[in-house]
């Protein structure tokens, strides 16, 4: 039985890719900072551990690390500047205490969460892999990533590792930070109209003309799968090739919801107007994308974000 190693497996991207690759027959093993917010984990092992620190010893015998940890949150955590410092010093850590476990431990596969955020060209609709290039993101998380990446590709092509980058799309999914100042868009949406009654007025950043592609959670983990048992070294994207507005993914949710409520747009960070996948290169090296539109998606989610409105609210 081969074994797995997913760091960052007690968050919600984590927590998904340690049940995928229970179910494809690897052995487990879970590494985080934090225990699972929503229940237990399913990993064989599970530890708690803070990666800031070498932990060479969890890395030994391993067959293949996939790689989720790192500071991340939504555009009200990572567009605050008094952040830069912690997201840059700490992930960067993380990220060299990984390679150098995986490197020392002679790990032969090595998958990294990138990000979407890499891309930044005014006025771009979809953005395919080479316009991460010349480098132009519009906060220090996505600048790490750009770094990461590098370095990544560094170690792969130094120390022999097969290395994996995949550049997430707006993730969400059951499980998901919901509350707490680190919740992105369609969890602090869902949770917006969850709390709202009907009529009730809700506050959304930015202009609500934004677009993104949203990507359901299981479609990211088959991403993730897909382009693991592949050959492709380059950075992948890992998102729908479809454009959904801010003001469209409001009126998605409420139509789950089944509440009408209305939006005031304006005060806080709204983010890159556009940044949409181009899916040329997945459809080409893995004859496959992301298939679950966001309506679809939201029928799982929006349900799993009211009842944790709901246990909170009781428990208030």
């Amino acid at each position: 039985m081969k074994t797995a190693l997913v760091l960052g497996a007690g968050g919600f991207l984590g927590s998904h890719m340690v049940r995928r690759l229970k179910a494809e027959g690897y052995f487990v093993r879970g590494l985080s900072r934090n225990a699972p917010r929503h229940g237990e984990s399913e990993a064989d092992v599970f530890w708690t551990c803070d990666l800031r620190e070498p932990h060479n010893n969890m890395f030994r015998a391993v067959d293949v690390v996939c790689q989720f940890a790192c500071e991340v949150g939504g555009l009200g955590y990572i567009t605050d500047k008094n952040n830069d410092a912690e997201m840059l010093r700490n992930s960067t850590l993380i990220d060299l205490n990984v390679l150098e476990a995986c490197r020392i431990n002679k790990v032969p596969k090595v998958f990294f969460a990138s990000s979407a955020c890499v891309y930044n060209i005014p006025n771009k609709r979809f953005y395919a892999e080479a316009d991460a290039y010349p480098a132009n993101p519009a906060n220090e998380f996505a600048w790490q990533k750009v770094f990461a990446e590098r370095l990544y590709r560094a170690y792969a092509d130094n120390f022999g590792m097969e290395v994996r980058v995949g550049r997430l799309f707006n993730t969400y999914g059951t499980d998901m930070t919901w509350r707490g100042g680190r919740e992105k868009s369609v969890a602090a949406l869902c949770q917006k109209i969850a709390q709202a009654k009907t009529g009730d007025v809700i506050e959304v950043w930015g202009s609500g003309g934004q677009t993104r592609s949203f990507t359901h959670v299981d479609d990211t983990v088959e991403g993730i799968w897909r382009l693991m048992q592949s050959d492709v070294r380059e950075p992948m994207n890992i998102g729908p090739q479809h454009e959904v507005t801010i003001r469209d993914l409001v009126k998605a949710i409420s139509k789950v919801a089944r509440k009408e409520v209305f939006c005031s747009f304006g005060d806080g960070p709204a983010g890159v107007s556009k940044i949409c996948s181009d899916n040329t290169l997945i459809r080409q090296k893995l004859g496959w994308e992301p298939q679950i539109d966001i309506e679809t998606g939201l029928e799982q989610v929006y349900p799993w974000v009211k009842e944790q409105v709901d246990k909170a609210a009781l428990a208030a």
